[in-house]
């Protein structure tokens, strides 16, 4: 028989009667099914253990092709998160998630905000149907007009995903250097992981935006583990056609390196493989983030995460 292994994070429940001053997030687990096919995901548990690292991941939309996942598999052979990005409206991703689940790898899917409560309903009992432990990252809070709206939405989703798919696991995530009113969080009743997005788009004029990094980690840091469900760091820009790929390097490895370790709450880091011919919404300035495209990038990094 053939095992597949595959990584899922599970919290812990916070304990009663702990000060908030006091409590540290909870470790979440490494669950390690061997299994013999994906029904069984949830139910044939062989191995457990605390999960003390930071799990490192990949985003690309070129996931939603199993062959790309098989190929960054080979070179990036430490990478234990795949994510992708899709919306209610589209067809649910079960290609990804079962060939994540072969790989032995943990899908995170990202889905952009909608509003539509049925299409909310089938994506959950989509999700649920496959019994294959995910990470939902729900309705990324950037751009929102209507916040009332969006908190409905948003608090509609999470409870039709605790409905149908216990499997899931519910991220809740924004842009620190933005205007996200970071009172929009709906608290611990339906979120496992805050959720941080962070597009590094000069190498060498950064202060800002790590500083905005920095108080979103002291802000949650007694809230809920965190997983930077999109980080990245420009190494070219369209605008001023310059290259920053040494300074690139650089700074990846000062983050994984320095950064991270200061923060013990970070559990996850999901490297955003994007480059300029990406529809990217977040940020419109054309740039290029993707390791793939630069080969010396893409060793620094491997190098990094072994």
């Amino acid at each position: 028989m053939k095992k597949i292994i595959t990584l899922f994070i599970l919290l812990s429940a916070v304990m009663s009667g702990c000060s908030k001053a006091e409590e540290e997030p909870k470790e979440p687990a490494i669950f390690t099914n061997a299994v013999k096919n994906t029904a069984e995901a949830s139910e044939d548990i062989k191995k457990i253990k605390s999960s003390g690292d930071v799990l490192y991941g990949l985003y690309s939309n070129n996931f939603l092709s199993s062959a790309n996942i098989t190929s960054f598999s080979n070179k990036v052979p430490n990478v234990e998160i795949y994510s992708i990005e899709t919306d209610i409206y589209s067809p649910f991703p079960s290609e990804f998630v079962l060939k994540c689940y072969s790989e032995g790898k943990t899908p995170l899917i990202t889905i952009k905000y909608g509003t539509s409560a049925p299409d909310m309903a089938k994506f959950a009992s989509l999700a649920g149907e496959l019994d294959i432990p995910i990470i939902l990252d729900i309705f990324p809070c950037y751009g929102i007009q209507n916040y009332r709206e969006y908190t409905e939405n948003f608090t509609l989703f999470c409870q039709l995903i605790k409905k149908y798919a216990p499997n899931a696991q519910i991220v809740w995530s924004f842009c620190p250097d933005t205007e996200t009113d970071p009172n929009l969080y709906q608290g611990k009743t339906y979120v496992d992981y805050i959720g941080f997005i962070c597009y590094i788009q000069n190498p060498y004029d950064n202060m800002e935006q790590l500083s905005s990094l920095k108080n979103a980690c002291e802000k949650f840091k007694y809230e809920k583990p965190i997983i930077l469900t999109r980080f990245a760091v420009s190494h070219f820009n369209s605008n001023d056609h310059t290259y920053k790929t040494e300074g690139a390097e650089k700074f990846i490895e000062y983050f994984y390196k320095d950064f991270i370790p200061e923060y013990p709450q970070i559990k996850a880091v999901v490297y955003a493989n994007s480059d300029v011919n990406d529809a990217n919404y977040l940020y419109f300035e054309r740039s290029d983030y993707s390791l793939t495209s630069e080969p010396e990038l893409l060793s620094k990094f491997v190098e990094i995460i072994e």
